[in-house]
């Protein structure tokens, strides 16, 4: 079946029609098609000798540019391609070899560099040459964050033949693209104040297409950029996120906070340096604008597919592709723009969970959180952990409850201290409220759980001590406590973000219970390996439902000991924890522990909540009982992240 022609492209006849008039302004006797895409046609000539030409053979989308074209190529040699002959009208432009060898993919650092002060240079020249540029579609930058918010409506609220259009969101999933759209339209007041910066700058020769493969360098390490033909009349920087892989990194690259010598500083400096140089452009303007202007080029690079409808199935998902990576660094860029404004982080935040985005939700909140640990005092703190009679310890501080997040700082020293010891303590992570809600459940669900003991359906752990697995609901299935924003990072951390939550049970120790032996819930995933340092692969997320102390029965733990022999365990230094009521511990399954005796009047019921690498299934407790119980109704009031850690328990089997 032949492939469709698609309505923007250039037809069979107008293909040889210009090979004919090519011929008639330079011979040549082999044509060979080097680039065919729904936007344009490149063919190279071979003529006597080593003579080479190429002739491009342009779009009506991108008239706009053609009559700019033979101007750049005149104004700018000899690092610009020589235009042998051009017909603007009917988009045909034959041009003399640029004598080198286009790059790759990609630039090494000291190439970027020289190319990007080429670039400035070109574009101050520009600025200061304003005949030279008259003729180019004029561009701002607001205007972008306008266009992709309508394409993104467009293709919600109507329903258009994406061959009318381009618009690549039309190739996705109808409900992908409302979640795009709910995110954006809550992002877009911080877009437009980011994108007006850039629209302060003058305007002058932007490229539009500065990818690798548009640059080349000759056998005297001179620089030639071609294919000019996206170019634009707009603030300098709209073409940068082409050598960044989008914009996030000029961002971070250009942030008043960076103090970090890296490659894309240098090259972004060799840029700003030469710009400044000249009388057009300020230095606090282009750093403040910079930024922005590749934001801008970024929203440009997106919209501009709509002037090519295509049928072709390889051609959209590779624009889908393309389309959803430029989003994801816009998403990038309003989470870092959001920082500075805590309201707008916190309602941003919630929009981002309710569409499918809790981890970047969870990162801005992260990051807006205002008690950074200073590193000495870091340090300090994760040296406090080691001695034998210590077990590691954070607090999440009032300031970071009420951002509803851990700060990063405080989550890579949780990490840290994990890592080093295999357990941590975490005070102040839940609300006392929701603890006390879990109880009152638990114990309305008394007689249920005596029943389980008494059928067998409830594991024996000890001198009257039950393991009750737990349905997930009412309190139980409360998110703040099965996804907490405080304990959540750190788990995803050691256990990557693809971990499952593995098991909800409550362990009940009646009144008068001894003490339990030294032991632990999990082997080693290799018992003849055992001692050899691996990764967390179990992590059990400990909340007593009443404080633990030395009359309710602590839990004796020896840190490090997930690293030990069994016979190695004995005769270790322990720490004896006590957890206040909204306080939990994180314990890797392979940590030697044991529950001390119950001297209270009360039963003390501790929730375990085992999070786990998603391929690991506990083999050695759930063999007379279910690990985890949810039913369809409560996973689907769930939120997002708390859905991916406990879908698989309704999986069909």
């Amino acid at each position: 079946m032949e492939e469709p022609v698609e309505k923007s492209a250039p037809s069979n006849q107008f293909m040889e029609d210009a090979l004919v008039w090519a011929q008639s302004h330079f011979t040549f006797s082999v044509s060979d098609r080097v680039a065919n895409h729904i936007w344009a046609k490149t063919y190279r000539l071979s003529g006597q000798g080593e003579a080479e030409a190429y002739l491009k053979l342009l779009t009506p989308a991108s008239k706009g540019a053609n009559l700019a074209i033979e101007s750049i190529s005149q104004s700018f040699q000899p690092h610009v391609p020589d235009l042998i002959k051009a017909d603007a009208d009917k988009g045909i432009f034959l041009f003399r070899s640029h004598g080198g060898t286009a790059f790759d993919r990609r630039l090494d650092a000291d190439i970027k560099q020289k190319v990007l002060s080429l670039y400035a240079d070109i574009q101050s020249r520009a600025k200061s040459q304003p005949d030279s540029i008259s003729k180019l579609p004029q561009v701002t930058c607001v205007e972008q964050i306008d266009m992709l918010l309508n394409l993104l409506d467009q293709a919600v609220s109507t329903d258009i033949d994406p061959l009318v259009t381009g618009n690549p969101f039309l190739y996705m999933r109808s409900r992908t693209v409302e979640k795009y759209r709910n995110v954006f339209r809550a992002a877009e007041p911080l877009f437009r104040r980011h994108l007006e910066k850039a629209d302060r700058l003058p305007a002058t020769l932007n490229h539009c297409d500065l990818r690798a493969k548009n640059i080349a360098q000759r056998p005297d390490g001179s620089i030639c950029i071609f294919d000019w033909d996206d170019a634009v009349l707009a603030p300098p920087g709209l073409s940068l996120h082409a050598q960044f892989s989008g914009s996030m990194r000029v961002h971070l690259a250009l942030a008043p906070s960076s103090v970090i010598e890296t490659p894309d500083r240098r090259a972004l400096e060799s840029y700003l340096q030469v710009l400044s140089s000249s009388e057009q452009f300020s230095s606090p303007q282009l750093r403040e604008g910079i930024p922005a202007a590749a934001c801008a080029g970024v929203m440009r690079y997106i919209t501009n597919f709509a002037e090519y409808p295509t049928t072709n199935i390889r051609e959209r998902k590779s624009i889908v592709q393309n389309v959803r990576k430029r989003l994801s660094d816009l998403l990038d860029v309003a989470g870092a723009l959001a920082v500075t404004h805590k309201e707008t982080a916190a309602e941003l935040a919630q929009v981002l969970d309710n569409n499918g985005r809790s981890e970047r939700a969870d990162q801005l909140r992260r990051a807006v959180a205002d008690s950074s640990l200073p590193r000495k005092q870091y340090l300090k703190l994760l040296k406090a952990s080691d001695p034998p009679d210590v077990f590691p310890t954070i607090e999440i501080p009032d300031c970071e409850k009420a951002n509803g997040a851990i700060s990063d700082s405080r989550m890579h020293l949780a990490v840290e201290m994990f890592q080093r010891h295999g357990g941590l303590l975490i005070r102040n992570a839940f609300p006392t409220e929701l603890i006390e809600r879990c109880r009152r459940t638990f114990d309305a669900l008394h007689e249920r759980h005596q029943k389980d003991i008494s059928q067998g359906a409830a594991l024996r752990v000890g001198d009257q001590r039950f393991m009750i697995s737990l349905e997930l609901s009412g309190a139980f299935a409360d998110p703040g406590l099965i996804s907490s924003p405080f304990v959540l990072p750190i788990l995803h951390r050691l256990l990557t973000r693809n971990a499952i939550l593995g098991s909800s049970t409550v362990v009940a120790s009646m009144p008068g219970a001894k003490d339990q032996r030294l032991h632990r819930d999990n082997p080693p995933l290799f018992e003849e390996f055992s001692g050899m340092e691996t990764p967390s692969f179990c992590i059990a997320l400990i909340v007593p439902l009443i404080p633990l102390n030395d009359q309710t029965g602590a839990t004796r733990i020896i840190k490090g000991s997930h690293k030990l022999r069994t016979r190695e365990a004995d005769g270790q230094p322990f720490q004896n924890p006590t957890v206040d009521l909204g306080s939990c511990y994180l314990m890797d399954c392979r940590l030697f522990h044991q529950g001390m005796a119950n001297n209270s009047d009360r039963v003390r019921p501790i929730l375990s909540l085992v999070y786990q690498r998603p391929w690991y299934r506990d083999h050695k407790n759930f063999r007379q009982q279910s690990p985890l119980t949810i039913s369809a109704n409560q996973l689907s009031q769930s939120p997002e992240n708390m859905r991916k850690l406990v879908q698989w328990a309704r999986a069909p089997t």
